[in-house]
């Protein structure tokens, strides 16, 4: 498969569902729930397949323009968004 900026919207999508699937959980459930910490890593780990699929396509780090550095951001933000909550039981 060929990861382009033209294959991201689909991945963005599937990320974006499970993110928000994962806080829906977060938020409604009254402990740390097993779901909500699998669901938001699930779509962390779709969000990175992409960006390393990005990577070995351009032979490249994505790291040049606006949008690739944009990319980053959006991939750290849900990193810390999952720590925070793994670590302060944060939703």
């Amino acid at each position: 498969m060929v990861f382009t900026w033209d294959n991201f919207e689909w991945f963005a999508l599937v990320s974006i569902v499970l993110w928000a699937a994962g806080a829906g959980v977060a938020l409604f459930s009254r402990e740390r729930h097993r779901w909500a910490i699998l669901l938001t890593g699930v779509g962390t780990l779709v969000f990175a397949t992409f960006i390393a699929g990005f990577w070995l396509y351009m032979q490249r780090p994505p790291l040049r323009t606006m949008g690739e550095t944009r990319l980053w951001y959006s991939f750290f933000m849900s990193v810390s968004g999952l720590l925070t909550y793994l670590r302060w039981r944060y939703p």
